[in-house]
Protein backbone atom coordinates (compact mmCIF):
# COMPACT_ATOMS: atom_id res chain seq x y z
CA UNK A 1 0.00 0.00 0.00
CA UNK A 2 1.41 3.65 -1.13
CA UNK A 3 1.12 5.89 1.65
CA UNK A 4 -1.92 5.19 3.31
CA UNK A 5 -1.92 4.77 6.87
CA UNK A 6 1.63 5.73 7.55
CA UNK A 7 2.69 2.84 9.84
CA UNK A 8 3.48 -0.40 8.12
CA UNK A 9 2.18 -2.36 10.75
CA UNK A 10 -1.18 -0.84 10.44
CA UNK A 11 -0.86 -1.32 6.31
CA UNK A 12 -0.25 -5.07 6.65
CA UNK A 13 -3.37 -5.50 8.99
CA UNK A 14 -5.59 -3.59 6.62
CA UNK A 15 -4.47 -5.87 4.13
CA UNK A 16 -5.09 -9.14 5.96
CA UNK A 17 -8.72 -8.38 7.16
CA UNK A 18 -9.43 -7.56 3.51
CA UNK A 19 -8.34 -11.03 2.65
CA UNK A 20 -9.81 -12.51 5.49
CA UNK A 21 -13.42 -11.14 4.60
CA UNK A 22 -13.01 -10.19 1.09
CA UNK A 23 -14.46 -14.07 0.11
CA UNK A 24 -17.30 -14.09 2.84
CA UNK A 25 -18.56 -10.49 1.27
CA UNK A 26 -18.51 -12.16 -1.90
CA UNK A 27 -20.37 -15.39 -1.28
CA UNK A 28 -22.89 -13.50 0.03
CA UNK A 29 -23.74 -11.14 -2.80
CA UNK A 30 -23.44 -13.72 -5.48
CA UNK A 31 -25.33 -16.20 -3.46
CA UNK A 32 -29.07 -14.99 -4.34
CA UNK A 33 -30.40 -16.73 -1.35
CA UNK A 34 -27.80 -15.16 0.87
CA UNK A 35 -28.19 -12.17 -0.88
CA UNK A 36 -32.05 -11.71 -0.48
CA UNK A 37 -31.74 -12.69 3.05
CA UNK A 38 -29.51 -10.31 4.56
CA UNK A 39 -30.78 -7.46 2.23
CA UNK A 40 -33.93 -7.89 4.95
CA UNK A 41 -31.83 -7.48 7.47
CA UNK A 42 -32.69 -4.67 10.36
CA UNK A 43 -30.62 -3.76 13.77
CA UNK A 44 -34.35 -3.59 15.03
CA UNK A 45 -35.15 -7.41 15.34
CA UNK A 46 -33.63 -10.35 16.13
CA UNK A 47 -31.95 -12.51 12.79
CA UNK A 48 -34.11 -15.37 11.75
CA UNK A 49 -31.65 -17.85 10.80
CA UNK A 50 -27.80 -17.54 9.54
CA UNK A 51 -26.75 -16.95 13.36
CA UNK A 52 -22.79 -18.38 12.56
CA UNK A 53 -22.72 -15.47 9.55
CA UNK A 54 -24.16 -12.59 11.39
CA UNK A 55 -21.86 -13.41 14.43
CA UNK A 56 -18.93 -13.69 11.72
CA UNK A 57 -20.31 -9.51 10.47
CA UNK A 58 -20.40 -8.26 13.55
CA UNK A 59 -16.73 -9.47 14.60
CA UNK A 60 -15.35 -8.36 10.70
CA UNK A 61 -16.77 -4.83 11.85
CA UNK A 62 -15.16 -5.27 14.89
CA UNK A 63 -12.14 -6.31 13.60
CA UNK A 64 -12.17 -3.33 10.93
CA UNK A 65 -12.06 -0.67 13.47
CA UNK A 66 -9.18 -2.25 15.40
CA UNK A 67 -7.19 -2.72 12.41
CA UNK A 68 -7.10 0.49 10.96
CA UNK A 69 -9.84 -0.14 7.88
CA UNK A 70 -12.31 2.66 9.34
CA UNK A 71 -10.07 6.02 8.95
CA UNK A 72 -11.23 8.52 10.95
CA UNK A 73 -10.62 11.44 8.43
CA UNK A 74 -12.49 9.90 5.72
CA UNK A 75 -14.90 13.29 5.55
CA UNK A 76 -12.04 14.96 4.36
CA UNK A 77 -10.59 12.55 2.15
CA UNK A 78 -14.07 12.38 0.40
CA UNK A 79 -14.47 15.93 0.19
CA UNK A 80 -10.89 16.97 -0.47
CA UNK A 81 -10.97 14.29 -3.38
CA UNK A 82 -15.09 15.88 -4.55
CA UNK A 83 -16.15 12.41 -4.23
CA UNK A 84 -19.89 11.77 -5.03
CA UNK A 85 -22.16 10.43 -2.98
CA UNK A 86 -24.12 8.46 -5.35
CA UNK A 87 -20.28 6.94 -6.45
CA UNK A 88 -19.06 6.97 -2.56
CA UNK A 89 -22.62 4.41 -1.51
CA UNK A 90 -22.85 2.30 -4.58
CA UNK A 91 -19.13 2.09 -5.78
CA UNK A 92 -18.15 0.63 -9.46
CA UNK A 93 -14.97 -1.23 -10.25
CA UNK A 94 -14.37 1.26 -12.65
CA UNK A 95 -14.86 4.09 -10.66
CA UNK A 96 -12.79 2.71 -7.89
CA UNK A 97 -9.86 2.54 -10.30
CA UNK A 98 -9.50 5.96 -10.53
CA UNK A 99 -9.07 6.44 -6.94
CA UNK A 100 -6.44 6.30 -4.59
CA UNK A 101 -5.77 3.57 -1.64
CA UNK A 102 -6.48 6.39 0.92
CA UNK A 103 -9.61 7.75 -0.81
CA UNK A 104 -10.62 3.77 -1.08
CA UNK A 105 -9.93 3.46 2.52
CA UNK A 106 -12.19 6.84 3.23
CA UNK A 107 -15.48 5.07 0.84
CA UNK A 108 -14.89 1.31 3.34
CA UNK A 109 -15.06 4.35 6.06
CA UNK A 110 -18.14 5.30 5.00
CA UNK A 111 -19.98 2.04 4.28
CA UNK A 112 -18.89 1.49 7.77
CA UNK A 113 -20.09 5.04 9.83
CA UNK A 114 -23.36 5.18 7.84
CA UNK A 115 -24.39 1.97 10.12
CA UNK A 116 -24.23 4.37 13.21
CA UNK A 117 -26.65 6.51 11.33
CA UNK A 118 -28.93 4.11 9.52
CA UNK A 119 -28.25 0.88 11.21
CA UNK A 120 -28.25 -2.33 9.41
CA UNK A 121 -27.39 -0.29 6.34
CA UNK A 122 -23.56 -1.75 6.52
CA UNK A 123 -25.29 -5.61 6.47
CA UNK A 124 -28.30 -4.90 4.44
CA UNK A 125 -26.61 -2.68 1.96
CA UNK A 126 -22.87 -2.44 1.89
CA UNK A 127 -22.63 -6.41 2.00
CA UNK A 128 -25.87 -7.39 0.61
CA UNK A 129 -25.06 -5.46 -2.51
CA UNK A 130 -21.69 -6.16 -2.74
CA UNK A 131 -20.45 -3.06 -2.20
CA UNK A 132 -17.70 -4.40 0.17
CA UNK A 133 -16.79 -7.17 -2.40
CA UNK A 134 -16.18 -4.55 -4.58
CA UNK A 135 -14.26 -2.04 -2.21
CA UNK A 136 -12.14 -5.19 -0.43
CA UNK A 137 -11.12 -5.84 -3.82
CA UNK A 138 -9.97 -2.56 -5.21
CA UNK A 139 -7.82 -2.15 -2.02
CA UNK A 140 -6.06 -5.35 -2.57
CA UNK A 141 -5.55 -4.53 -6.27
CA UNK A 142 -4.47 -1.30 -5.29
CA UNK A 143 -2.07 -2.18 -2.70
CA UNK A 144 -0.06 -4.64 -5.53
Amino acid sequence: MKVTVGDKMTENSVIRWCGKYGVLFHAISEDEELRSFFKGYSAYFAPQGHHGLYKILHTCMHEAYESGVVITDYREVIEDAGLHACDVSEPSKEWLASLTEKQILAVIAWHFRRDHFSEGSWISDSVAEGHMAVLTDALLAAAI
